[in-house]
């Protein structure tokens, strides 16, 4: 189903309308179309309603998720109706039935209950009442059955819950400190002499380290991907999953020769199971059926598996607490150190292909170079392969001619 299809919501909605690989009407929204990712068991991609007892409630928080599908992405509704699962909750145990008859003094009892009642942190009690405020607010606009008095004055989400962060959430992820990068790195390089099976945890350290992209974002990758063209640097693409709404958009991601060899050791280990299971990923395991592993598990289990096995101790003596994210922190910290402009590494949060943030960015044509080809492609960057010198006379090639635009 197209992602325009959600793109203008009648007060009114058919019930044989699609949804995914359902209809409106149905207790269960599958919206596996909606969601290509492999690494998400079919269970995740799934939306129940039939925990709501009130048939005009259900109606209702149909018509909101439906819009959600419309505004961000079908993984993200997911997590939308998980934040309602309080609400609905609520709804049940005080017998309410209609978001008509939600008052100012409903709103506030229910703010208390998620404070006393359901031991979430303040960020979760931030999220589930969020979403009844956006749900009471454009159901007005759209004539849906919510109150039509302002009983938000003074009691939304922000004026209960301040910013919504934890305590803890403000810690940041930690970069990984360099002599730790540089003893995982090595022992990723030659994980064969710890685990000769686990080609997966390997490559997908070094290709995280090599490009800071997410760890989901390296295990949507595909055969094929790599590109080496003769007169300009090789590349891969990649499926980055944080840059627009709907479904993620396939970008260049420089490739440098650590990650050509990553790569092409998965194309040649995962090829009977592409060819078993009919997928195109290259991260596959065949543990009841051939899938994608999923990014969740990522750290709990693979990363910290390769910490103990390869013995990688922090200055305390400690195994060292391994996270697919540092990889992304480190690679920032690097172009930071380097003095690439903050607006640039903001940009490479989300965006990691050259085209774009260049797109998004004022950045002179000849910055840009030197970014790609001393920062991120130098010898003695951590973040980088050899041959530096060799690709900056390519990339000399590929910039020629272009306008800054």
């Amino acid at each position: 189903m197209s992602h325009e299809v959600f793109c203008h919501i009648p007060q009114t909605i058919d019930p044989e309308v699609t949804v995914g690989n359902s209809c409106f009407g149905d207790d269960l929204w599958d919206l596996s179309p909606l969601i290509p990712q492999q690494s998400l068991s079919p269970s995740r991609k799934k939306l129940k309603f039939n925990t709501i007892q009130s048939v005009q409630l259900k109606f209702t928080i149909k018509q909101y998720i439906y819009y959600k599908l419309g505004q961000v992405k079908a993984q993200s509704t997911i997590t939308t109706m998980h934040s309602l699962a309080y609400f609905i909750r609520f709804c049940r145990a005080n017998g309410i039935h209609s978001l008509e008859n939600i008052t100012r003094q409903t709103l506030l009892t229910f703010a208390m209950w998620l404070k006393t009642e359901c031991k979430i942190g303040k960020r979760t009690s931030y999220m589930a009442f969020l979403v009844v405020e956006e749900m009471i607010r454009v159901g007005q606009i759209k004539g849906w059955s919510v109150p039509n008095d302002d009983v938000l004055t003074g009691i939304t989400a922000k004026e209960i819950w301040g910013s919504g962060k934890d305590e803890g959430s403000l810690k940041k992820v930690k970069p990984i400190p360099d002599n730790i990068f540089d003893e995982i790195l090595r022992c990723a390089l030659h994980y064969e002499a710890y685990n000769k099976k686990d080609i997966l945890t390997k490559c997908g350290i070094i290709i995280q380290s090599q490009t800071g992209l997410r760890i989901n974002e390296v295990l949507s990758i595909k055969s094929g991907c790599l590109h080496q063209p003769e007169n300009s640097p090789a590349y891969f693409e990649v499926a980055l999953s944080k840059t627009v709404r709907g479904e993620p958009v396939i970008h260049r991601v420089f490739a440098n020769d650590l990650v050509i060899s990553a790569i092409q050791e998965l194309e040649q280990n995962t090829k009977i199971l592409r060819e078993k299971s009919g997928l195109s990923e290259l991260f596959l395991t065949c543990n009841k059926g051939i899938n994608v592993p999923r990014a969740l598990g990522w750290s709990n289990h693979r990363l910290r598996t390769f910490i103990r096995r390869c013995n990688i101790r922090d200055t305390d003596g400690a195994l060292y607490p391994l996270k697919s994210h540092q990889f992304r922190a480190t690679f920032v910290k690097q172009l930071i150190m380097r003095k690439i402009p903050i607006a640039y590494v903001m940009e490479q949060f989300a965006h990691v292909s050259v085209e774009m943030t260049c797109h998004y960015l004022t950045l002179q044509e000849k910055e840009v170079k030197n970014i790609y080809a001393q920062l991120i492609l130098s010898p003695n960057a951590k973040i980088a392969g050899i041959n530096a010198d060799e690709i900056k006379q390519k990339t000399a090639n590929m910039f020629r001619g272009k306008t800054e635009k």
